[in-house]
């Protein structure tokens, strides 16, 4: 049953701070996260007894308060009594900064929060501080969206108490504290009477209503006198009043902890070491020892015995030690301190390790190259040792190879085929600088930058590389990029790639015969028609005067070397693009071009709306949303229309810029933040006006929260040994064309798709397959329901014409009704061949049911008529789909021949039905192979018969409507005997699986 319990009025002289909530919630976090699995505010079960739920939980608080009994027996365990107090050991001050007090050996992973003592006052001098706090802009924020969430939540409490049957008495404010009657109110009695009957009412309701599980409703049988309207009340005379929380001083110790930690910063690090993968994670609190001393003297003796806590003395330094409940006893945590800062250690040997740093017997994490540029006024800072973590896996399998020696292929041989083993590590901070925030990321190297990396070791550019800008541009990034270099490392990685498949397999064919493949699907030489004619730079801005709808679409510029060769490559690709298109695009598509500057700009304008422009100078390729953008650039290259120069508002901040950059992007934040406040007085008063929200909220004029704001940049540079970016920013904004990351923007997505395609294929590939067995399972389904209908399954070929089979219409025709798709059954003409007549159309329509989304090629064959990638199975050999009759070698499926389900002798789970194909596809509506095929040369599955589809395999559907997926490498005799439907062969199914 709910308690009525209801916090006292919040003091109106003595208004909560908002934000003081989510401090004590991240403190207690914090709290419960450094002190080794959050047990020390409730006793742990037996290690064979089961957790409690949070509503158990939840009960055993209010039994503690004594508010609920079990069964009328005071069941109230006694309260938990700290123990003993607990004095932390360690060492004494030294001036160490915190990652000096971390162990080097095993780091692969740092962090480091400097605290709100640092940040705070550093944050207050910038501009992003002054353009959204010190104009009033967040503040107005708060304070409206504070009052709509605390009306939200009355609302909610008050729907909940009604559905309880509860009373409807109104709250300042909800907490979590059960408080006791605020002074001088004066609070009724229930009657006993309507209590009881409200109790029984919701007995009768309990089945009905069923709240959350924290909160399961039961009848209590206490006097309703003792509850008051603003807290919970013992019966005794002498101990009347709100029952106050149990264990006060551990609340606090723990909020202490939170706040120290919120104040001081933490520094984290995670540590591999030889031997199992077990990480070991260190935690350097700084001034929070005296904090975490409480928190410990605050535990109960039976806190303790569960942790195992206890004092040791570890080289001459006394540790509180402690066990991970549930983790094997090696896996310990301790707690020691450093003068005032808490250090704690938790993994298998964390602690001597940790400790020998602490007496100076080990090198320190400060000491290794990744730490050895953090910068002393950096607020936030981290780093990633992938070159440490790749070694320490590099040996583990990531997939079996049984045609390989050892049978597997290891995550370090994949890693070296990708060229990700040439990646030392990667490392960033974030400082206060002065009005600025300065952020610095790395990228390094201890190889050569190759396949994946090809990008990380960019050419060197200037500002005068940079093509000629809009001279109001807002935003604009550049970078060196070397596409024919990054076109050579993915087809290296990929020739890596193709060491590591079977061999013989289709993809290891594929990877082998990577530019082949591409330079087919293209039909030119991609690398020497669009690749090698271009330049090393790459910009992309936006264009404010013809960027498109609200100046919207962002332009790209790339440079050219050889203009002759590109264009000519341009018009390959066009040739191409139109000739696969069907011929209804042309009514949509239309092809213009125009003349600016003495250069043709083409335009390709999609149903009029979408009007993509494209044109080619002696040195820059041009690409944007419109020709009048591509227009402007033309007009600017000749001088025509000014362009952009590092003067006015972008001096100061391009005063930083070096002279040579691999990459560099500027954007400047005031459009973004006058949009953002004006969608904020357009949004807020209608907000506040419906939800109940403050009616005075006065949100700043624009020009004091754009006023204090300058543009902000960011560039990287080749160091040799990686790429380093620096970057300078007013106010970090979202930054579409931001290219001056610590990696250029072809980089960036190089790298990123060379660690996820393989994963992200992988689902794919996988929910393709799930999608086409569920295909094959509803033609067999229909297939049954045909028989049901007719006592016969379909004939390969409609019958009733003296055509040839290839021309006659498939047995999808009598399907189609069966398959949800009768509308298009109707308009076929079974007395013509398949593609005259009405017959003509109705093939050209897709049935979804007919694709298999793995194969390639899409929806239609090359003569525009929708296809199919599954067939009847007609059974072994050339003459299997022509007999007229039922052989030993003959399956369900013939062009003359009809099937009933008793003439499957061989059993219906043990016949083909179906089967998958991805070559020589057909349409569906034509008869002949394109819709039954038999088993005529090997290998069958991905082999010169067609059948195939997926990796390693295909799928195939049986009589009884089952689909199984059977692999390439299937015994050939097993397939034959599936594909027969009277062979009386016995099918060994473990060799099928």
């Amino acid at each position: 049953m709910s308690v009525p319990v209801s916090p006292s009025p919040r003091d109106a002289a003595s208004p909560r701070d908002p934000s003081e909530g989510v401090l004590r919630r991240a403190g207690v976090a914090a709290a419960l996260a450094l002190l080794a699995v959050g047990g020390l505010t409730a006793v742990r079960p037996a290690a064979s007894a089961q957790p409690p739920t949070p509503g158990e939980r939840g009960l055993d608080a209010l039994r503690q308060a004594d508010v609920l009994e079990e069964d009328g027996v005071d069941a109230t365990p006694p309260a938990a009594v700290a123990g003993p107090p607990v004095t932390l050991g360690g060492a004494p001050a030294d001036d160490r900064a915190p990652a000096a007090l971390l162990p080097a050996d095993g780091a692969v992973a740092f962090v480091q929060w400097a605290g709100t003592a640092k940040a705070g006052p550093a944050f207050t001098e910038t501009a992003a501080h002054k353009a959204l706090i010190d104009s009033g802009l967040l503040p107005a924020v708060k304070r409206s969206f504070g009052a709509v969430w605390q009306k939200g939540f009355e609302e909610a409490r008050k729907a909940v108490e009604q559905a309880a049957g509860g009373g409807g008495a109104d709250f300042d404010e909800i907490q979590i504290e059960i408080n006791e009657p605020a002074d001088g109110i004066e609070v009724e009695p229930l009657e006993e009477e309507p209590f009881e009957e409200r109790i029984r009412e919701i007995e009768i309701q309990e089945e009905a209503f069923a709240p959350p599980q924290e909160f399961q409703l039961e009848p209590i049988e206490e006097n309703p006198e003792a509850f008051q309207a603003d807290g919970v009340v013992v019966e005794d005379g002498d101990a009347a009043g709100a029952v106050p929380n149990p264990r006060p001083e551990a609340l606090a110790a723990l909020q202490n902890l939170g706040e120290a930690t919120l104040t001081g910063g933490a520094t984290v690090s995670v540590h591999l070491l030889e031997g199992p993968p077990l990480p070991s994670v260190f935690v350097v609190l700084p001034g929070a020892a005296d904090a975490a001393e409480a928190v410990l003297s605050q535990t109960s003796v039976q806190e303790r015995e569960a942790l195992g806590l206890r004092q040791e003395d570890v080289n001459g330094v006394s540790v509180t030690v402690g066990n991970v409940p549930g983790a094997p006893p090696f896996f310990n945590f301790g707690l020691w301190r450093v003068g005032p800062h808490l250090v704690g250690a938790i993994g298998p040997g964390a602690v001597q390790r940790g400790v020998a740093v602490t007496t100076g017997d080990a090198a320190a994490m400060s000491s290794l190259p990744l730490a050895e540029n953090t910068p002393a006024d950096a607020l936030l800072a981290g780093w990633l040792d992938f070159a440490a973590v790749a070694d320490r896996f590099g040996e583990f399998p990531a997939y079996e190879a049984d045609w390989r020696p050892g049978g597997q292929v290891t995550v370090g041989e994949i890693l070296t085929a990708l060229g990700l083993d040439a990646l030392e590590g990667v490392r960033g901070s974030l400082s206060a600088d002065g009005e600025a925030l300065r952020s610095e990321g790395e990228w390094l190297l201890r190889g050569e930058a190759r396949r994946l990396l090809a990008a990380l070791d960019p050419a060197p550019m200037s500002l005068d590389d940079l093509p000629p800008l809009p001279a109001e541009v807002k935003s604009f990034g550049a970078t060196s990029v070397d596409f024919a270099a990054i076109y050579d490392g993915l087809i290296d990685a990929a020739g890596a790639l193709a060491e590591l498949q079977r061999p013989e397999s289709r993809e290891r064919a594929m990877l082998e015969n990577a530019p082949t493949v591409l330079n087919n699907a293209a039909g030119f030489d991609v690398r020497a028609a669009l690749l090698e004619p271009l330049g090393s730079v790459t910009a992309v801005y936006g264009d404010p005067s013809d960027g498109g709808l609200f100046g919207l679409g962002g332009v790209a510029a790339i440079a050219v070397d050889d203009a002759a060769e590109l264009r000519a490559g341009l018009a390959a690709a066009a040739d191409r693009v139109l000739s696969q298109a069907p011929p209804e695009a042309g009514e949509q598509v239309r092809v213009s071009v125009q003349r600016w500057a003495g250069t043709e700009v083409t335009t390709v304008s999609v149903a009029g709306m979408f009007r993509p422009s494209l044109a080619v100078t002696d040195d820059w390729l041009v690409l944007a949303p419109s020709p009048q953008a591509v227009a402007a650039f033309l007009l600017r290259a000749e001088g025509t229309l000014p362009k952009w120069e590092p003067t006015g508002r972008w001096e100061e901040p391009f005063g930083r810029v070096p002279a040579e950059f691999t990459s560099l992007s500027a954007v400047d934040p005031r459009p973004a933040a006058q949009f953002l406040n004006s969608l904020i007085g357009t949004l807020l008063p209608p907000l506040d006006h419906f939800a109940g929200g403050p009616a005075d909220t006065a949100l700043p004029p624009t020009e004091l929260v754009t006023g204090p704001l300058f543009p902000n940049v960011k560039w990287a540079t080749n160091t040799g040994e990686g790429v380093r970016s620096v970057g300078y920013s007013s106010l970090p904004t979202p930054m579409a064309l931001n290219s001056g990351g610590s990696l250029s923007t072809v980089a960036t997505p190089a790298i990123l798709a060379g660690l996820l395609l393989p994963a992200v294929q992988q689902a794919r590939e996988a929910a393709r397959r799930t999608q086409s067995a569920n295909n094959l399972k509803q033609l067999g389904i229909a297939a049954l329901n045909y028989h049901d209908a007719f006592n016969t399954l379909p004939r390969g070929t409609v019958e009733g014409t003296d055509l040839p089979p290839e021309k006659r219409l498939s047995w999808v025709a009598g399907l189609l009704p069966y398959m949800e798709q009768g509308a298009l059954a109707e308009r076929l003409d079974p007395n013509q061949a398949w593609n005259q007549g009405p017959n003509d159309f109705a093939a050209r329509l897709v049935v979804p049911t007919l694709v298999n989304p793995s194969v390639p090629g899409g929806e239609t064959t090359e003569e525009g008529y929708a296809a199919t990638h599954y067939v009847g199975i007609a059974g072994v050999g050339a003459d299997a789909a022509t007999a007229k009759r039922h052989t030993d070698k003959t399956g369900i499926f013939g062009y003359d021949r009809a099937t009933k389900l008793f003439e499957v002798t061989d059993g219906l789970s043990n016949t083909l039905m179906y089967g998958s194909v991805h070559e020589n596809v057909g349409p569906w509506a034509q008869g002949g192979p394109s819709t039954v095929r038999a088993l005529t040369q090997q290998p069958y599955v991905n082999g010169p018969d067609g059948f195939g589809g997926h990796p390693n395999g295909t799928n195939f559907s049986f009589g009884d409507g089952s689909v199984q997926f059977i692999s390439e490498n299937i015994d050939p005799q097993v397939l034959e005997a599936l594909a027969t439907a009277r062979g009386g062969e016995v099918v060994d199914w473990d060799v099928v699986e």
